[in-house]
């Protein structure tokens, strides 16, 4: 809304305008309209280092993810590249940058256990044009270590490494930071890889032996202004 008021010395405003001015200073007036002056509300201050946006997604359901060397909607280099992997659809979380030069950064809490320690995350941008996987590999913002070689042993996160595989889930909690360079949205997901030549499984938010705990996983991302 706009406040109303008068160029004319002696010109009055109706009550009506005089109602809707109190009532936009208490209740459209917001801390961005303050510091810029501004009579509108659709401003937005840019203060770099401070959020532009937050999102939070939660997740409850169990699911069990099993690599495999091809056959799933991970990109094809992606296979070659960094072995057995899968999609865990579950952390699909999308965002729509308000800036193209902003930071995007994801917080993950992750309950889960694999069926074998030799296994990790690497980070994923899903595709709905294609419905298709890719491992980001944005020059800087890697979803994956961008100093040793894109192969089986090359993750972002790996901490599944105790001596059970059963019945011992962890809460895997780690960061992550892109600068997609975009306005258009983007569709975050975790990809679950083998570091070696098996078909590890990821247990969402369960154990690999039902009947023990279960847990929930949550993901916040927000996009800080540059």
């Amino acid at each position: 809304m706009t406040i109303t008021k008068r160029s004319v010395k002696g010109s009055a405003l109706s009550y009506a305008e005089m109602d809707e001015n109190i009532r936009d200073l208490r209740e459209d007036t917001n801390l961005n309209r303050v510091l810029l002056n501004g009579n509108t509300s659709n401003t937005e201050l840019r203060v770099p280092g401070l959020p532009l946006q937050v999102h939070y997604h939660r997740i409850d359901q169990a699911n069990a993810y099993t690599c495999a060397a091809s056959g799933g909607n991970i990109a094809g280099e992606d296979y070659s590249d960094f072995g057995r992997c899968v999609e865990v659809e579950a952390t699909r979380m999308t965002v729509t940058p308000k800036v193209a030069n902003s930071i995007i950064q994801i917080d993950f809490s992750m309950f889960g256990e694999p069926s074998g320690h030799n296994s990790g995350f690497l980070i994923g941008q899903y595709h709905s044009a294609n419905t298709t996987v890719t491992v980001i590999r944005r020059s800087g913002f890697e979803g994956f270590n961008n100093v040793e070689a894109k192969d089986m042993n090359n993750t972002y996160i790996s901490d599944f490494y105790d001596s059970d595989q059963a019945s011992t889930p962890r809460q895997s909690n780690f960061m992550y930071i892109d600068k997609p360079g975009t306005t258009n949205p983007v569709t975050y997901v975790l990809v679950f890889k083998a570091t070696t030549a098996h078909n590890r499984i990821y247990n969402l938010n369960q154990t690999v032996t039902s009947g023990n705990e279960h847990g929930v996983s949550t993901m916040k991302i927000q996009e800080i202004a540059t």
